[in-house]
């Protein structure tokens, strides 16, 4: 429903790689699911020039080193890839990816009666190569192989074509020198995937190429949050691989709630118009997921009036760091252990808290608003790595104590796109 991006989210390169600041203020790409045995999603297509190859003990996995990043990198909403291996005269490229950590993501619609058959799992992430060479000319095949261990549990080779369906068309236009890729999967929950590995070919005379070898874990929230809402909401956005959030690391979890009637449970709206005051969730009570403390609170920013375009910060340029204020006025709380929630676009004049107060599971902390760069009434929120918005790596949340209506009451539930959730 609202895009929260910014272009400080690729912080360190964008201001002299323009085509990161683009990115950054992007949507991503809808990328095609299909199935295999072990994996969702990218299915092979001859025309496309993408193939296949089934579980091996040889293979990428066991013949690519793991590398070791430092602990400072893996918390930052980007990473900057480190080879594992190359060959040929690689070009005079930096690789990046999106999110700057790996995690499985639980994407179960439901636990309920109706749900799919065994846990399923998502994981997805953005390649970028900046340079001289990075365009897609210059790159002519790309390869993930899905590692447990040293494993090759599948391994899938994109042709021209198929890369080319993964870019982004605005950089790939604009920017001839960023060139971008996106993949998700779709895996079987018990499916035991450790790693990926990642080859990017470049064409040529000399052929060239650079491997990467990227961990991937299974995240153990610490902090038990409760839905941020005091009403039922839907799930505007949020757990799927397409997700408009997917351009930037730190909201790659993030949820949209919009406000519904607390009677059917159905209507966003009380009426065909699109002010705020025609929002079922406009000015609701938007409270502390978990315990904490508050170690950011922005007010000041203007509601947009109605749904529709939301808040250009070039427009604002009164606003103190208006960057930032395309987030809205939001509150950012510490729940310790790293571990930080992040809520945006809250009504200008409704912030209830201040940096440095200690809040408690439930308290007030602002009302449901429509400011800064957001498409209507709704509250953005993201559970991320540290307490700067834009800066980290974002992390995948559950809410306990919530009710799906038809389907019961559940401990724990990580909320996805459709859903209608009532607080407990």
């Amino acid at each position: 429903m609202g895009h929260l991006l910014t272009s400080q989210s690729l912080q360190g390169r964008a201001d002299r790689r323009p085509g990161l600041q683009l990115f950054a203020l992007v949507l991503s790409l809808a990328a095609s699911t299909g199935h295999s045995n072990a994996v969702a999603g990218e299915p092979p297509s001859p025309a496309s020039g993408q193939e296949e190859s089934a579980a091996s003990p040889s293979g990428p996995c066991s013949e690519t080193p793991a590398v070791e990043y430092p602990a400072e990198q893996l918390t930052r909403n980007q990473l900057k890839l480190l080879p594992a291996a190359s060959e040929g005269p690689v070009p005079d490229v930096i690789g990046l990816m999106i999110p700057g950590r790996l995690y499985r993501e639980s994407v179960q619609p439901y636990p309920g009666a109706n749900a799919p058959a065994g846990p399923l799992d998502s994981l997805g992430f953005w390649i970028l190569f900046v340079g001289d060479h990075g365009t897609q000319g210059g790159i002519v095949q790309a390869e993930w192989s899905l590692c447990s261990g040293k494993q090759t549990l599948e391994t899938r080779q994109l042709g021209p074509e198929s890369l080319k369906a993964r870019e982004h068309p605005l950089i790939a236009e604009q920017n001839p020198e960023l060139w971008s890729a996106s993949h998700h999967l779709l895996l079987p929950g018990d499916l035991q995937a450790d790693g990926v590995v990642y080859k990017v070919r470049w064409g040529g005379q000399e052929p060239a190429s650079l491997t990467f070898h990227l961990p991937v874990e299974r995240y153990e929230q610490k902090t038990a949050l409760r839905l941020p809402l005091d009403e039922p909401a839907r799930v505007e956005a949020g757990h799927l691989a397409v997700e408009h959030h997917r351009g930037e690391g730190s909201q790659w979890f993030a949820l949209d709630l919009a406000g519904v009637d607390a009677t059917t449970l159905a209507a966003v709206r009380t009426s065909d118009g699109l002010d705020n005051e025609n929002f079922h969730g406009w000015g609701r009570n938007v409270v502390a997921p978990g315990s904490g403390t508050v170690v950011a609170a922005r007010d000041g920013v203007p509601d947009n009036p109605r749904a529709g375009k939301g808040l250009d910060p070039k427009e604002h340029p009164e606003l103190d760091d208006p960057v930032a204020g395309v987030a809205g006025n939001h509150v950012v709380i510490d729940h310790g252990n790293d571990e930080f929630s992040f809520l945006g676009h809250l009504q200008q004049g409704s912030i209830a808290v201040a940096v440095g107060d200690s809040v408690t599971q439930g308290q007030l902390v602002g009302l449901l608003g429509n400011s800064g760069n957001s498409s209507g009434p709704h509250l953005h929120y993201h559970l991320m790595a540290c307490g700067q918005p834009f800066r980290c790596n974002g992390l995948p949340v559950r809410f306990e104590g919530v009710e799906i209506p038809y389907e019961g009451t559940f401990e724990s539930y990580a909320p996805v796109r459709g859903t209608v959730l009532v607080p407990r």
